[in-house]
């Protein structure tokens, strides 16, 4: 059971390099939503 975050975390990866693609670019639209909050717009 130690080794379960350890496999998952091998399992993501492969998943990257099987779905690189779509993976970025769902990590990319998470970060973006993140970036959308108040504290990022006091710029403007």
């Amino acid at each position: 059971m130690l080794f379960y975050p350890f496999f998952s975390f091998l399992l993501f990866f492969s998943h990257i390099d099987t779905l690189g693609i779509v993976d970025a670019f769902f990590f990319n639209f998470s970060l973006k939503s993140i970036l959308k909050q108040p504290y990022f717009h006091k710029k403007t």
